[in-house]
């Protein structure tokens, strides 16, 4: 039976979360922009098409939006956790190969 081998390439790996933890970032500062930017909108945009505008806004962009942003959230938490279980891995068998 032949080895299994397990590679991780945690610079990469590290680099990946940092991406999708900048991506946090910056999308939470576009759903910021936008709540603001609709606020105002509200204050002076009224009618059937306002209406609809908003209501779509609010039902549908703004809840994918954070939907988006929780999903890089997620990933970013993940990436971290893969690089900690990865560390802990190889501490366990360098251990167990020292004779500790």
């Amino acid at each position: 039976m032949a080895a299994r081998i397990f590679r991780v390439d945690q610079p990469e790996l590290q680099r990946v979360g940092e991406l999708f933890q900048h991506n946090v970032e910056l999308m939470d500062a576009i759903f910021s922009d936008l709540t603001g930017n609709l606020e105002q909108l509200r204050l002076t945009w009224v009618g059937e098409g306002a209406r609809s505008f908003f209501d779509e806004m609010d039902t549908k962009v703004m809840p994918i939006l954070r939907a988006v942003i929780q999903g890089f959230g997620t990933s970013s938490d993940h990436t971290s956790t893969m690089i900690a279980r990865a560390n802990d891995a190889e501490d366990m068998i360098r251990a167990r190969f020292s004779g500790r």
